[in-house]
C-alpha cells in the first residue's frame, strides 16, 4: 500500500502547478484529487511511458496498477485538463 499511495501522491504533487490536492481516506476508499494538467491513464500506465520533463523511469503507474491487482484493490482514474481523481477501493 505504501508504494501505491506514495507514487500516486508524488504524481499529484509533481503535476499540480496551480490549485491544490485533496486526499481523503474513509470506509475502505482512498481518494486523491488534484487540479493538475491531467493525463491519459491508458497510455501512461504502459511501462516506459514518461511525462515530459519526468525524472522517473516510466514505471510508476504500471506498478501501481499491478500492485492494486495483486492486493485486491480496485483502481479508478478520471482525468482531464482540469485535473485528476484517483480512487482506490478495498474488497
Amino acid at each position: 500500500m505504501q508504494i501505491i499511495i506514495e507514487n500516486l501522491v508524488q504524481n499529484a504533487v509533481r503535476y499540480t502547478e496551480q490549485g491544490g490536492i485533496k486526499i481523503r481516506a474513509r470506509n475502505g476508499v482512498f481518494e486523491i484529487k488534484d487540479s493538475g494538467c491531467g493525463f491519459d491513464f491508458q497510455h501512461a500506465k504502459q511501462q516506459g511511458v514518461k511525462a515530459k520533463n519526468s525524472s522517473g523511469f516510466g514505471i510508476g503507474l504500471s506498478l501501481v496498477e499491478r500492485l492494486c491487482g495483486v492486493n485486491g484493490l480496485s483502481l479508478a482514474v478520471d482525468s482531464s485538463a482540469e485535473g485528476s481523481c484517483i480512487i482506490l477501493k478495498s474488497g
